[in-house]
């Protein structure tokens, strides 16, 4: 039965991922593992997803274009993925990624239920191009994607545990830190008071 958890925004993003995994060094070598594809998924058949990628990204420091999808690297592997869903960010399971670019030779347009600004922000990076080298890479205004199978091999249920008790772990945490949080305040009006009750009958 295929198992998901959903961490309800415990963190944002594949960096606060990573942070878990660097808190415990016996996780460290799964981090480049790990591919979090948020609004880059379309669901294929059961269990089994099309992952949608640039045709090239734009490189900073050379100022440059590097041909190919941010996923290529991954084709012929296996990766833990996480998608995004309506309560945050969700482990869905261990997926062999396959190279789908014979499918739309050159690419194809961004489809529909893909987000395109998850797209831009996968081409252009942060820190983006200035607008006439954007012009001139996409000269009919358009940015093409590339897609990636990924194929349901199973689901790490290490991983799922692991996370599961760094996300109860630090609700509780945080739960102690509330309620202390409240507890000084409190004291703190009660102190008031006192202050206040003082001065009026003196």
């Amino acid at each position: 039965m295929h198992i998901s958890l959903s961490f309800r925004c415990v963190w944002f993003g594949l960096r606060h991922l990573s942070y878990y995994l660097e808190k415990d060094p016996s996780w460290t070598s799964l981090s480049d593992r790990i591919v979090c594809l948020i609004g880059r998924v379309n669901i294929s058949a059961k269990f089994h997803y099309v992952a949608y990628g640039p045709t090239s990204c734009y490189d900073r420091p050379t100022n440059k274009w590097i041909e190919g999808s941010d996923l290529a690297s991954s084709h012929g592997g296996t990766r833990e993925l996480f998608i995004g869903c309506k309560a945050g960010v969700e482990y869905v399971g261990s997926y062999r990624c396959h190279n789908l670019d014979a499918l739309h030779p050159g690419g194809t347009q961004i489809p529909s239920n893909i987000s395109a600004s998850k797209i831009l922000d996968i081409a252009l990076g942060v820190r983006r191009p200035t607008e006439q080298v954007v012009r001139r890479r996409y000269l009919d205004g358009q940015i093409k994607v590339v897609a990636t199978g990924l194929e349901y091999v199973g689901f790490n249920n290490q991983l799922y545990d692991f996370l599961r008790k760094r996300i109860a772990d630090d609700r509780a945490e945080l739960h102690d830190v509330t309620q202390l949080g409240k507890r000084k305040a409190c004291d703190a009006g009660l102190r008031q008071g006192a202050k206040t009750k003082f001065r009026k009958t003196s």
